[in-house]
């Protein structure tokens, strides 16, 4: 009994938050420069977290749009008074999409990066 309360308790305290749009590599690659439109792109992913506006260095306007993704999970260990600081530890997972366009709304340029991150405590 003693067994079960603890993997209840475990599974119960596991912390895990996640924010923003998750947009993965097969998305990715259905955005083709030179033909996919701004349009296109929101229908596949849907809304963007955010909007770019600024100059290029050639002192044309850009336009362009971004999708961001955070995931952290927080280990169940880590909520044990002391041992958590030893045996402890996080996952994180991020990613970003930035998406150019032209002033016909067609796609120019897009930037994909991602980034998975583990830490662990003191052991």
């Amino acid at each position: 009994m003693r067994v079960l309360f603890a993997a209840v308790m475990a599974l119960v305290m596991t912390g895990c938050a996640s924010v923003g749009t998750q947009v993965g590599n097969e998305s990715v690659a259905q955005i083709k420069e030179g033909e996919t439109t701004r349009s296109e792109v929101i229908q596949m992913l849907g809304q963007p977290n955010g909007t770019i506006q600024g100059s290029a260095l050639s002192g044309e306007s850009v336009t362009g749009i971004t999708y961001s993704y955070s995931k952290t999970q927080v280990d169940a260990a880590n909520f044990i008074p002391v041992v958590g600081l030893f045996v402890g530890g996080t996952s994180s997972e991020n990613t970003m999409l930035q998406v150019y366009f032209d002033k016909d709304g067609v796609v120019t340029e897009k930037h994909y990066v991602t980034n998975n991150h583990e830490s662990g405590g003191l052991m």
